[in-house]
């Protein structure tokens, strides 16, 4: 009966807590702030390792720390990704393959159910856009095994104005 109590307090907790997708990820996350520079999360991240990908920029850090109550592997790893401007718009969260299922129930209770589903190769759950934050969940086949990712992106950046001849067009 403890147990069943402790449980139900549990599920009331994290309602309560929680609230909507913008209040928990509307500022940051992991000690940083949307639109921070690489080298402000270097500054967080000390051991962070750059990578590009043609013009776009990320910070992989090795970090097992547990996130949404979930134990994570000694492997896993946090992406940072940047705008064309060098400034944070997202993060990635990787779990094992076999944690898609919690994460997805997890997600659910606390902020509700997903709106969009993609399975054209890879398999995902978008939930709705909350004051510039959107969080996906999905799982993607890499070489030996499927990788879980939980990822927030931050959309409300300061937009520059730009002409079409800027552009190009």
């Amino acid at each position: 009966m403890k147990s069943l109590l402790f449980f139900i307090l549990t599920i009331i907790q994290f309602n309560v807590t929680a609230g909507e997708i913008s209040e928990v990820f509307g500022n940051g996350v992991f000690n940083t702030v949307w639109g921070q520079s690489v080298d402000d999360i270097k500054k967080v991240f000390p051991s962070a390792k750059e990578e590009h990908y043609g013009d776009i920029t990320q910070l992989v850090v090795e970090d097992n720390r547990k996130v949404l109550g979930l134990n994570r592997d000694k492997n896993s790893k946090l992406n940072f990704s940047f705008d064309s401007e060098r400034r944070l718009n997202g993060v990635a969260v990787y779990f094992g393959g076999d944690q898609f299922s919690s994460l997805l129930v997890k997600l659910n209770t606390l902020f509700g159910e997903y709106v969009k589903q993609g399975t054209a190769g890879v398999t995902y759950m978008q939930w709705k856009q909350d004051n510039s934050v959107t969080i996906t969940l999905s799982a993607i086949a890499s070489s030996y095994r499927v990788d879980t990712i939980f990822s927030i992106g931050y959309y409300g950046l300061d937009k520059h104005d730009v002409s079409k001849d800027e552009l190009g067009f």
